[in-house]
């Protein structure tokens, strides 16, 4: 998938592959510190975040895309998280037209996921 943002800049779609992603709580514990918490899928040893790239000066850029939290992840972090893909959705986001690959970026179902 291509995606036209401002001025002549392009970017491609890609798989960002990880086994866990964190977020920090919304209240400091007794030492200070803000909780730092890990989400994974169980039954994925490893799964795709949702990315783009661009050539850049200097090497490529990347991000992941976020979208809002589902009822796992948004009492810890309620503004947003990372767009994590079935697996099964996986080519599409690499291939489909942006209006098409642009409908996989919603919460990934939190019974599929667990807290570290």
């Amino acid at each position: 998938m291509k995606l036209a943002v401002g001025r002549a800049k392009r970017w491609w779609s890609c798989l960002v592959p990880f086994t866990a992603f964190s977020e920090y709580g919304p209240t400091r514990g007794a030492d200070g510190k803000l909780p730092l918490h890990l989400f994974d899928v169980p039954s994925r040893p490893i799964v795709s975040l949702a990315g783009v790239w661009r050539p850049a000066e200097g090497g490529a850029v990347f991000a992941f895309l976020t979208t809002d939290p589902n009822p796992l992840v948004a009492p810890i972090h309620p503004k947003a998280m990372p767009v994590l893909l079935h697996e099964e959705d996986e080519t599409a986001w690499l291939t489909a037209p942006f209006d098409q690959a642009i409908l996989l970026a919603q919460p990934f179902p939190s019974q599929l996921m667990s807290v570290v």
